[in-house]
């Protein structure tokens, strides 16, 4: 599996051309959190860590992202079970914002899961990882 860079659009204001139509179909709403970028998935035996632009490691993290999240059980349990997931999120690190409740700090947020290719629903996703603790 190749790392996947993925980009984002941009949201637009509900009224606007580019999103004429969105009430008609299926939308998820999520909160947006001001930290740092991350995407966790398996590949070659190993978790491995990235940030909106590169794989991550040891010797090249992104405040601390790779050094918490690449051994963690939590996700060794769940690429055991989904080897194929890709999990996108945000790691709460003090960026702009700096006044979330001290506990909110340094976990990842998931928004979006990838699996063979096609993108998960919330529905999809949520309760698989709710049973492994993410």
């Amino acid at each position: 599996m190749e790392y996947e860079k993925v980009k984002y659009m941009h949201v637009e204001r509900f009224g606007s051309d580019e999103v004429e139509g969105i009430e008609n179909c299926t939308s998820y709403v999520l909160p947006k959190i001001d930290g740092t970028n991350g995407v966790i998935w398996f590949e070659n035996g190993r978790i491995h860590c990235g940030s909106r632009k590169r794989e991550l490691s040891e010797e090249s993290d992104n405040a601390g992202f790779f050094k918490q999240f690449h051994d963690d059980e939590r996700f060794k349990s769940l690429f055991h079970d989904f080897p194929h997931l890709i999990i996108y999120g945000e790691f709460l690190v003090k960026n702009v914002i700096r006044d979330y409740e001290e506990t909110a700090w340094r976990k990842f947020y998931v928004f979006d899961v990838k699996s063979g290719g096609r993108w998960l629903t919330p529905n999809e996703y949520i309760p698989v990882l709710k049973e492994y603790k993410i």
